[in-house]
């Protein structure tokens, strides 16, 4: 798998995005607490925390594309994760009519997907601005890319190997002429 690689500073995008990527942070990080102390739920909580911690990680280091691509898809799997177990938590809640709780449940998978879109925004917008995937997200705006950029593609996939693994020459495996 590879990932985004940033050379130098973050796109003004993703420097505008610093502040709800904080506000974000920082209700997890309140959610974190919640399910530490009221359900005991310390495996998830734990997780959690690791995923916050990655993202704060990314804030430190200037808002990192790699690491809030990493970021964005550890919320892409805790919002599907917290997305099935939101249907026993409403089940419960609503039996319990504990609709205090009800909100917070829901507040899982709702977070965890704001913060895999807003990592999804800062790697495309990444991508669009001189990534591996450039030409691929201008086709996918609706931008074709420039003939001149396709020609470029196809001459690198043109090359191929620089040197053949199997030469068909027939020789003993391994062996070079």
């Amino acid at each position: 798998m590879k990932l985004p690689i940033s050379a130098g500073e973050p796109t003004p995008f993703a420097q505008s995005r610093f502040k709800y990527v904080v506000a974000l942070l920082l209700l997890h990080t309140a959610l974190i607490v919640y399910r530490i102390l009221v359900p005991h739920d310390i495996f998830c909580a734990f997780f959690q925390a690791l995923t916050v911690a990655l993202g704060w990680l990314a804030i430190r280091e200037k808002m990192q594309v790699t690491m809030l691509s990493i970021w964005g898809l550890l919320n892409f799997y805790s919002c599907l994760t917290d997305g099935f177990s939101l249907i026993e938590g409403t089940l419960n809640s609503v039996a319990k009519m504990d609709f205090l709780r009800l909100a917070i449940v829901i507040m899982y998978p709702v977070c965890d997907f704001l913060s895999a879109r807003l990592a999804w925004q800062v790697f495309k917008d990444h991508e669009r601005n001189g990534g591996m995937l450039a030409p691929i997200m201008s086709f996918l705006d609706g931008n074709p890319a420039p003939a001149s950029k396709m020609a470029n593609t196809a001459d690198r996939a043109e090359k191929g190997e620089q040197i053949p693994l199997v030469s068909g020459s027939g020789g003993k495996y391994g062996s070079r002429r």
